[in-house]
Parts: structure tokens; sequence; C-alpha cells
């Protein structure tokens, strides 16, 4: 009778697993092929198989999904018999047949699928997950997880979205692309450069026309003048020669091309004649290197002391240093093009208005000024050969207009007054005036940067509005170099630095006095600097300096790594929201910096500080603002005190990082062993997550025996009977080894024992020797250690791997909680072994026992009905299990069915989602009552109760249908042996039984009757001896079921309650909680966004 499950997204899957009536259905042949054979499916994602065509074929995809050729050729078959057991180093290539016939490569390791023999086409899918399917169909090989691999398309058939998703993507993005789909070209002059460049490479004698006229100005003398009409002669005569080839007539701008290509090649010649003309009349302005912005005439400083503001200088500085960046690379461009850009990006940059000083009067930037800001940059940047780059510009141009009009003309003209400047000062009264006070700046300068502590400030009172080109002031210059008492001298002069000056000293790299103090360690500065400000400013002046950000966007908080002093003093006036260019919040940075002295202390007060800060402000600690651009959480930098985060609820104590890991796996992985003590007294934390795509959890990172086994601890007390945890499968020695947590005592110590695995397996098979008729499966779990490593493949070997340690956790779990143990038995190898030994030895000394005991027909008769009835219950517990397994199973994919339909739909925008989510470019976070690893744990617990339900109704079904009729068939053919052996010697039968000795009647008895009367004996002997034999084997089986299924009750009830439920629940709990952190992460950034739009 067909049954009907719900229908799973995935069409492909659920053709394959899913079919209510395998006999009449399209695939019945793939379901044939594939009754009891192990397989690997490939799957591709839902969108393409849902919104998709074949191109070929023009049939959607959703439709070849049923198809056999289709769904055969994502079918691979694992080849049991060549694969190798337990293989240490799984290749780095596996071939595969599929279902019909093809070849498939994996590549393991770069998650990489192709296509080989048997396609028709070539292709290369990625693999994007690695699962485990639990299958619970009847038609396919039962109690078998099929590994699937997630791929990026089908393949087999080259997928092409159907119009409506086409529409719905154009519209959802503002990209123009051209018909062929590709981006329109950028710039079509650098097809026509391209094309002339081959043309002359195709083309040699051009290139040997070129190379006559290039050796035409190469051969007139270096010291004659740079021959600017002999230059542009060649450009002419190139171009009236090229102009009439048909091989350039489809390039409108051939002059310029000639222009680039003749000047590209006779740079450096033209260069070293313009360097020897003007050798000895070039500028000089060596002396000027400490020229600084106050000796200038620009208007920034006015004579009037009131009219001064900082910050318009402090907002100079910047241009002055965007245009030095702009003017140092003039002598690196070798084109008249790139000088050109170069000295017009200087001026620009000099003459840019800081929209942040709007409320300040801004200074106008005039000729003159402008002119004084230029000559700046000139002795800042030490520029060698200045007539020469002016010459360069003015000669060499492609045409005369560009640089006599418009802006390149404006510059030219201003670089040439520069030159004429530097000329007319040369020897001048200014000029020795200007040196005189650079000297003295560097006089200062230098006494500052020395060890001598002693420096008389009355000696350079008209130096002290000295800055540098990086924007420092004297201030700076003393918090750079310790010079603390000169720092003071100077803070306590408030004629030359007075306080509104001393709140907007920056350098240009935006660093105030503060940050300046916090940066080079100098605390004591930082305390001078903090003391005044407090008492001398507003709350807002004060929250406004705190807060004001440098280049990287860092505020001072960033800085505060070291001076917890400072933190405790200021830290209420913080914006512990603002992130650097990086990512980092202050807080991030301060749980980042891990070589404090006082790492602990420094954590607290800040963290005390950001939750004030919130606090005041009525809002709950927004911890996901605190991550970096690479997800890491504050609890995965945290090298120490996570306890005052996980005080709160909203901490997310399974985070995932970018590359899958959670805090706990960071822990492991760097040895931080008090966190991972404290992570695990969590309620919350989740210990089998799983980091993909490696497939490796929280206990594989652990390379310190000591977090390995705080974290297999608490992974047995969180087992179902809490008593063992076996984990760390791993090759050594030519051997597989694993690690058994297991408690030591009734107090709750636990210890770590490593096992070879051989001897694990020894120990099962002499538990089903000496009790085989125990309920726990521990046949299957053997077998399925026997199929380890046959796919071959790492990924799927690590899931199998997880799932067997799992199978061989809850065996040993319920061993001991049964008390069918010795006390320590799993204390040590050794005594396991000698343990193994003994049982061995009793089991062959002591088969001969079970045969004393006789059975009688009564007896049977009631072991019959006793049987019966608990294989009753059992088939009942057995269906009910099997109905909870497939829910669970269903559960779990149709939970995440719906996460997948929400992420199908979300690109749709308002057209798919409506007003649920009109933020469709962000991911919103969907959540079902039902987590995915809690779900796995659920179905592997139902079916670990389900196998041992099912392995007692076996050893039942086994007595009533085999042991016990073949007893009442031995039982009948003795009655039938007793009435022959009374019709034919009556006088011989007594109390119902035979007599050997006939005495003297046998004497008288002859020929056939004596005869019959041994064959009778014989065969009544012989029947009561083998009805014995199966009796006494009946009655010990019965004896060992009766105990197992006492045990086996108690077993279900504690078993149901505190694994199949209680467990479960704890876990659900875990990931919904996990979940409700996201959902609440995602309403905030919902309501950030409408608030910024």
């Amino acid at each position: 009778m067909p049954y009907h499950l719900p229908v799973l997204l995935n069409p492909l899957v659920n053709a394959v697993f899913n079919c209510p009536n395998p006999s009449t259905s399209n695939l019945k042949k793939l379901f044939s092929n594939l009754k009891d054979r192990k397989f690997i499916l490939l799957v591709p994602p839902c969108d393409r198989l849902l919104d998709c065509n074949d191109k070929l074929s023009g049939s959607p995809l959703q439709e070849l999904c049923y198809s056999y050729e289709f769904v055969a050729s994502h079918v691979l078959l694992i080849d049991e018999q060549n694969a190798e057991y337990m293989t240490t180093a799984p290749p780095s290539q596996v071939k595969f047949d599929t279902l019909n016939g093809k070849k498939v490569i994996v590549r393991s390791q770069n998650r990489i699928i192709l296509t080989s023999d048997g396609f028709q086409v070539k292709k290369r899918c990625h693999i994007t997950k690695t699962d485990l399917f639990v299958n619970f169909n009847e038609y396919l090989l039962q109690e078998y997880k099929f590994p699937i691999l997630c791929i990026d398309e089908p393949i087999c058939a080259e997928s092409v979205r159907t119009q409506r998703v086409q529409i719905s993507q154009t519209l959802g993005s503002g990209k123009r692309e051209t018909k062929d789909g590709s981006s329109p070209t950028l710039d079509s002059s650098q097809g026509s450069k391209s094309s002339f460049d081959n043309i002359l490479r195709i083309h040699p004698d051009w290139a040997l026309k070129f190379n006559e006229l290039f050796a035409e100005y190469r051969s007139t003398p270096e010291g004659d003048d740079p021959h600017i009409e002999l230059f542009h002669d060649i450009i002419r005569r190139a171009y009236s020669a090229m102009r009439s080839d048909a091989l350039f007539a489809s390039m409108p701008d051939l002059s310029d091309l000639i222009y680039d290509y003749v000047e590209l090649n006779l740079y450096d010649d033209i260069w070293v004649r313009i360097t020897h003309h003007f050798k000895d009349s070039e500028v000089e302005s060596n002396g000027l290197r400490y020229l600084s912005l106050h000796q200038l005439e620009t208007g920034l400083y006015p004579d009037k002391f009131e009219e001064f503001n900082l910050k318009s200088v402090v907002s100079m500085e910047n241009n002055i240093e965007l245009a030095m960046n702009s003017f140092s690379r003039l002598p690196l461009a070798h084109a008249h093009a790139d000088k050109a850009m170069y000295l017009i990006d200087t001026l620009r940059n000099l003459s840019r208005v800081d929209k942040s000083i709007q409320e300040v009067s801004p200074v106008a930037i005039g000729a003159d000024t402008l002119l004084s800001l230029f000559v700046l940059v000139i002795c800042r940047t030490q520029l060698r050969n200045l007539k020469g780059q002016l010459f360069y510009l003015q000669n060499f141009a492609k045409n005369e207009t560009s640089i006599t009009f418009g802006v390149l003309g404006y510059a030219i003209s201003t670089l040439e007054a520069a030159v004429c400047y530097f000329d007319e000062l040369k020897g001048s009264k200014k000029m020795s005036r200007l040196e005189s006070e650079c000297e003295n700046a560097r006089s200062l300068v230098d006494k500052l940067s020395s060890e001598s502590s002693s420096v008389n400030l009355i000696h350079y009172q008209k130096t002290l509005s000295y800055r540098t080109e990086q924007g420092e002031s004297l201030l700076s210059i003393c918090i750079a170099n310790g010079k603390n008492d000169i720092l003071q001298e100077l803070l306590s002069d408030e004629r030359s630095f007075p306080l509104e000056d001393i709140l907007e000293d920056q350098t240009t790299e935006g660093c105030t006095l503060l940050m300046q103090s916090l940066k080079c360690g100098n605390g004591d500065a930082a305390s001078l600097i903090v003391d005044l400000i407090k008492s001398s400013c507003t709350q807002e002046e004060m929250f406004a300096y705190f807060n004001r950000s440098d280049k990287d966007k860092r505020t001072a908080a960033h800085y505060l790594t070291h001076e917890i002093n400072i933190l405790e003093q200021i830290g209420n006036f913080f914006d512990w929201d603002v992130k650097d260019s990086s990512g980092h919040t202050a807080l991030f940075t301060i749980f980042r910096s891990y070589d404090q002295p006082n790492y602990d202390d420094m954590i607290r007060a800040s963290f005390r500080c950001a939750a004030e800060w919130y606090a005041c402000r009525m809002r709950p600690f927004c911890f996901t603002v605190h991550e970096d651009r690479k997800e890491n959480t504050l609890l995965h930098i945290l090298k120490r005190s996570i306890s005052i985060l996980l005080e709160y609820e909203s901490v997310d104590v399974n985070a995932r990082n970018r590359k899958g890991l959670t805090p706990l796996m960071v822990y492991a992985k760097y040895n931080r062993l008090d966190n991972t003590k404290s992570i695990l007294t969590d309620k919350r934390v989740i210990l089998g997550k799983i980091q993909h795509p490696l497939l490796l959890c929280s206990i594989d990172y652990a390379k310190n025996p000591l977090i390995l086994h705080e974290i297999a601890k608490q992974s047995a007390m969180d087992t179902a009977f809490g008593k063992c945890f076996v984990h760390t499968l791993k090759y050594e020695s030519s051997s597989w080894l694993v690690n058994i947590t297991v408690q030591a005592d009734r107090k709750g110590n636990f210890e770590t024992v490593e096992f070879h695995l051989k001897t694990v397996q020894n120990f099962f098979r002499t538990v089903l020797r000496t009790c085989p008729m125990t309920f726990l499966p521990l046949d299957s779990t053997l077998n399925q250690l026997a199929s380890l490593g046959k796919a071959r493949l790492s990924s799927i070997g690590k899931l199998e791997t997880v799932c067997y340690l799992r199978s061989l956790t809850n065996c040993f779990n319920v061993l001991i909680n049964s008390q069918e143990l010795p006390k320590d038995i799993l204390a040590n190898e050794s005594k396991l072994l000698s343990w193994i030994k003994v049982q061995y030895k009793a089991f062959r000394n002591g088969t001969t026992h079970i045969f004393s005991k006789k059975v009688e027909p009564e007896e049977m008769s009631i072991i019959q009905g006793f049987l019966r009835f608990n294989q009753a219950e059992l088939s009942t517990l057995r269906s009910k299990l099997h109905v909870m397994k497939k829910l669970a199973i269903f559960l779990r994919l149709k939970s995440s069915d719906v996460e997948q339909s929400v992420e199908l739909l979300l690109p749709l925008g308002s057209e798919g989602m409506g007003d649920l989510y009109p933020l469709t470019d962000h991911k919103f976070s969907c959540t079902t009552v039902y987590g995915n690893d809690s779900m796995i744990l659920l179905v592997e617990d139902i079916d670990l109760m389900l196998k041992c339900t099912i392995r007692l109704y076996d050893h039942i079904n086994n007595l009533l249908q085999v042991k016990i009729p073949e007893w009442w068939k031995l039982y009948g053919e003795l009655l039938n042996f007793r009435k022959q052996y009374a019709q034919n010697f009556p006088h011989l039968v007594k109390n119902g039984e035979t007599s050997t000795d006939a005495g003297i009647i046998g004497k008288i008895l002859e020929g056939k009757k004596e005869k019959l009367e041994k064959r009778l004996s014989f065969s009544i002997a012989e029947t009561r001896r083998s009805m014995n034999q199966a009796g006494a084997i009946i009655a010990h089986d019965h004896e060992s079921l009766a105990e197992q299924l006492s045990k086996f009750m108690e077993f279900k009830g504690a078993y149901i309650c505190r694994g199949v439920i209680k467990r479960w629940v704890r876990e659900n709990i875990k990931e919904l909680k996990e979940r409700l952190i996201h959902i609440q992460r995602d309403l905030r950034n919902i309501s950030g966004q409408k608030l910024r739009s």
C-alpha cells in the first residue's frame, strides 16, 4: 500500500527518497538497481531545479528529476570491494561510476566535481555542502545514512533561468549589460592604442622608420638645447607618412597615438638634455627644509590673535600633505599627460575646502595664498630639477592650446610663478631671515628629540607656532619624546597655547594630542591632557573631543589598551559603537590587545564602561556591533575573563565566525584552558557544533590533553546517562586509536583513556558471545565500523566517523548504566583486555551446563505465552518508534525546507515577500521551532531505541518461529514413538517409561519383533535427548531474554526520559535561544536601515 509523506522542497531528493509507490514510479528501474546498494547522491540547489530549464531539451529541471537518465547521472556508486578499509589518507582525487555507467571525478580537497567519460559536455561543479541523509523509506537500503554532496549546478544539464526569474533579477540589479551579457566598454582608446602597437609589431617597416627618426634626435649633442622643434617635427613627419596608409585609416586619434609613441621612446633622451641645460640655474631650497606654515603670508595666521583658528591650519596641513603626495610623483612621470595630471592634482589639493570647518570662516585661496602654499610644498618635497619640469610642461605638450588656457595653463603659470619666486628670493634678506627661522626650528626640534631634558623656551618664543610637515606641533613633539615637564610648561602658556588650540591640535593623520599620547605609550602626558580638558571643558566639548576620529576612524578609546586609569576617568564619554576602518570597535580592540600587563583588569574596566554607556542611553548591550568583518565576536577574541560576557542572555555563545569557528573551537585551537572551562559551564553552549566545510568540531581542535578532557567530560555529562563519551578517532603507529572519557567514581570525576579500536571491537564481540540475547545493537555497531571509509572521500568519512563515535558512546553508556560491567573496567586498556580474556575462557569452559535442564510441555507453553505477550508489546513499540523516527526525520527536513524557501523568496523583493521583508538586501534569519542539530540527536536516539526493540523482537521471533516449533516437533515425534512402542509392546510399558532390559520376555522374543523394539527404544532415547537439549537451550534463552527484557524495560523508561525527551528538549532550547538572538539582531539591523533611509 503506498504511503504519502510531505513533499520535500528539493525535487531530486524528493524523487529518490520520498517515492510513495516505487513499483509503479517512473524511477522503478532506478529503485530496482539501488535496492541493496550504497551510493552518494549529487544534489543541485533548489533554485536551479525549481526555476531553470534544460537549455538543450527545453524541459524544466524539476521534470527531469523524475527521468532515469538525469537522476542516474547524479547517483555515484560506492564500490565497497575496491575501497580500502579505514584509509588513513583518502586520495585527493577519486573516480566514481554513476548508476548509468558514466564517470565522475571528485576532488575532495578542492571541493570540485568533474564530469568524465560518458558525459556529452565536460562540466566543473563546486561542492557547497556535505551531509548524511537518514533513510526513512523501505525500498532502499535500510538503516543507512546516504552521503549527499550538494553542488552548485546539475552535472548533466545546462540550466537556463526561466523568464520570470530573469525579469526579477533584472529589476533587482542596476547593472547595464550589452546584448551578449558583458559589461560595456569603458575606454575605446585602449583598443586603438593596442591596435597601433600591434601594427608596428607586425609591420617592421614602420618600426624601422620610427627608429630612423629617433636616431636623428639622439644624434644631437647632449650638451645642446633640448631641440623642441625637432621633437615636434618628428611627430609631424610621422603623421604625414602614416595618415595615408590604409593600416591606420580607422584610427581617428592617430596624431595622439604617434605623439605618445614618440614621447615614450625619446623621453629619456629629452630629459638628459633638459637637466644638462638647467644644471647651473636650478632652484635650490635646501635651507628651507624646515619651513613652516606660520612663516608664509597665507592669512592663516592673522595679526589679531583673537581671529586665529587652529582648525583652519590643521585643515590646510591635510591639504598640503595631499599636495605633497601628488607633487612628489612628478619626477616619476615620463609623459607630459602624467606630469600635467600630477601638477593639477597638487594645486587642487591645496585649494580643497574642508566641509567639516564650514562653521569657521574659511581662508580665501587666492593666487598669492596659493603661491605661498605651493612654495611650502616645493620646500618640503625638495623636488629636484624644478625648472626642467616646468620647461618640459611648457614645450612638449601635444598642442599649445592645452598649456595656454584652462586648468593646465593656470597650473603651469603657477609653477612658473613659484620658480620666479625662488629666483627672486635667492640671496635676499628675506631668504636669510627664513633660513634663520628654519634653523631655529630645526634646533628646537633636535633638542626636544634628544635625551637632554633642559630646553630654554625663552630663546624660541618666535618658534612656538612651528609645526612639522606631519602636522605635529611642539606639544606633539614633546609627547612623542617624553618631555612631559616641557609639555606641562607649554600647556600652562595660555597665550601661546590656548585651550581652543589644544582641542583642535591634531596631526595630518587626524590624531589629537590625547591620541598621540596613547599611541606613544606616554601615560603621564595623556593624564595631563585629560586633567586639563576635564577641568576646563563642558560635557559637550569633552564628548566631542574624546570621540574625534583619525584617518583610520579610530577614537582615543581605540588606543586605550594599556591605560586603565585614564579609561576609568573618561570611559563614559566614549561612543562605544564607533568602528574604525578595519571594522573594530574600541572594546574589540582592547579585548584583542593581549600584551597588556593588566589584561584582566583592563577587560573588566572597559566592558563596565561600555555597559554603563549603553545603560545610560536606555539600550541593551549590543554584542553584534562589536563583531569584526570576519564575524569574530567578543567571545571569540577574549583571552581570559569571559565570565563577564556569559552573564548576558543576549550574548551568542555558539556564534560562528566567517571560518565557521565557534568560541569554544577557538579556545580549543589556541589553548585557552580557562575560557574553555568557563564556557562549558554555560547551559547554552552546543558542544556538537561542526565547522563547515572542514567538518571539524571543538574536540577535533583540542591539542592540549587538558582541554580535550574538559570538553569530553562535559560531552559525557550531556549524554543520556552521563557516564561515558567516545571521541577522537585517530591513526597512530599503524593502528587506530580512540579516546574514551568515562566517569571514574560517584563523585563525578572523569578520566580520559586511550584504547586501540581493535580492543573495543573485541570487547563488543565478547559481550555478544557471553550475552547473545543482549538488546544492545552491538552487531550493528560493528557492521557500522566495517563500512567506514568506503566512500573514499574525507568529508563523508568525517561525518560517518562522528555518527559511529556517537553509536559507541550510546552502547558504552547503556552497558555502564546497566551495571553489566565491572567497576573500573575502562580505567585502562590492560584491565579491559584482561576482562576479555577471562570472559572468553569462561565462555569456552561453560558451554555444556545449559544442557542439563529438562523442559516439560506445560513449562514450554508458559514460555510461549510469555514470549508472545512480549512480542506483541515489542511489535507495538516498534511501530510507534518507526513513526517517531520518520516524524523526526521529516521535521528536520521540512524545517530546512522552510529556511531555503525564505532564501529563495527574498531576492524577489516586495513582489515575492510584500511588507514582510521590506529590506530585501538584508539576509533575514528565518527560524522554526526545531533546531537542526537537536533533531539529528533525536533521530539517533530514537534509532537506538528502535534497534534495541528490533533486536529483542528478532530474538523472541527466533524462539517462537524456529526453536520452539522445533521442540514441539521433537515432542510430537517422541509421543508418536511412545505410541508405537505401547502398541507393539504393551506388556513392557510401565509408568510411561520403556525398559532396555527385557528379562525373560526378551529371550522369548525373536526375529523382527526384537529388532523393532530396539529401534523404537533407540529412537525414543535419541528424540528425548534432542528434545531435552533443545528445551535446555530454549530455557536458557528464555531466562536470558527475560533478564534482557527486564533490563530493556528499565532502560526504555530511563532512556526515553533522559535521552529522547530531556536531551532533545535541552539541545533544542539551546538552538532556539541562539536563533532568537539572531532574530533580535536582524530586527535591530532592519530598524537601523529604516532610520538611515
